[in-house]
C-alpha cells in the first residue's frame, strides 16, 4: 500500500532493527513528534527534548481496574504460542493463565490489570504491564521477532526500566526471585511519559 499523506507524521512509534538509516530520508517526508525510546531517537539524530515514548502507555485510560483473581499471567507473543518454553512455564508456575491475543483487545487489558505479575514475550504485553502498573519482567525466546533486543530496550529506555528477562527455563521460584529484585518504582515515570506523549500529539490530527 502506498501512503501518500504529505508528511506522514510519527508519534511514538520506532524502529525494530539496530542498523543504519538514512536520515535524510525521514527528515524530508516524516514530521516527527515523538519516537519510541532513545535508540530510535539517537538514530534519527534528533534533540534530547523529543517526546519519547510508547503511546501503548495510555492504554491505562481504556478499562477501570480489575479485582486480584490471577496470579500470574503469561502473555506469548502470536509466534511464541507454541513455543516449548512457553509450555514449560505453564507446567513449572502454579495457578498461572495464558492470555490468548486473538481476544478482544480490551478482554487483554483486563486480564493484565486482574493479574498480579506477567510475564510476556511480547512488548506490548509488558508496556501494557507498565500502563496497569502490574509486575512484569521479559521472557526472551531469541526465537521469531524481527530485531531481537532493539525495540525492548529502545523501548526501556524511555521510562527508565532496568534490561532483566528471563529465558523460559527458570523455576517458579527462580523466576519470582528475579521479579523481586527489580526496582519497579520506574513506575513513578509512566504518568510523565503519558503526559508527554499527550502533549506531543500534532494539532492537526486532533
Amino acid at each position: 500500500i502506498l501512503l501518500n499523506f504529505n508528511p506522514i507524521h510519527v508519534w511514538g512509534t520506532g524502529f525494530v532493527y539496530p542498523n543504519k538509516i538514512k536520515i535524510n530520508k525521514y527528515y524530508k517526508n516524516y514530521k516527527i513528534h515523538a519516537v519510541r525510546g532513545n535508540l530510535s531517537r539517537e538514530k534519527l539524530n534528533l534533540p534530547d527534548t523529543l517526546a519519547l515514548g510508547d503511546p501503548g502507555l495510555l492504554s491505562k485510560h481504556l478499562i477501570k481496574p480489575q479485582e486480584k483473581k490471577i496470579s500470574t499471567l503469561i502473555i506469548p507473543h502470536v509466534e511464541h504460542r507454541k513455543h516449548k518454553s512457553i509450555q514449560h512455564l505453564e507446567k513449572s508456575i502454579k495457578n498461572c493463565v495464558v492470555a490468548d491475543l486473538t481476544q478482544d483487545p480490551i478482554e487483554i487489558l483486563k486480564l493484565i490489570s486482574s493479574s498480579d505479575r506477567v510475564i510476556s514475550s511480547s512488548l506490548h504485553g509488558l508496556i501494557c504491564a507498565d500502563s496497569l502498573g502490574v509486575q512484569n519482567i521479559r521472557i526472551n525466546l531469541k526465537s521469531g521477532l524481527k530485531g531481537g533486543d532493539f525495540k525492548f530496550i529502545d523501548y526501556n529506555s524511555a521510562i527508565k526500566k532496568p534490561n532483566v528477562e528471563i529465558y523460559g527455563i527458570e523455576t517458579q521460584d527462580e523466576i519470582f526471585k528475579k521479579l523481586e529484585g527489580i526496582n519497579f518504582s520506574y513506575f513513578d515515570n509512566v504518568d510523565n511519559v503519558c503526559h508527554s506523549l499527550q502533549k506531543a500529539f500534532p494539532n492537526e490530527l486532533r
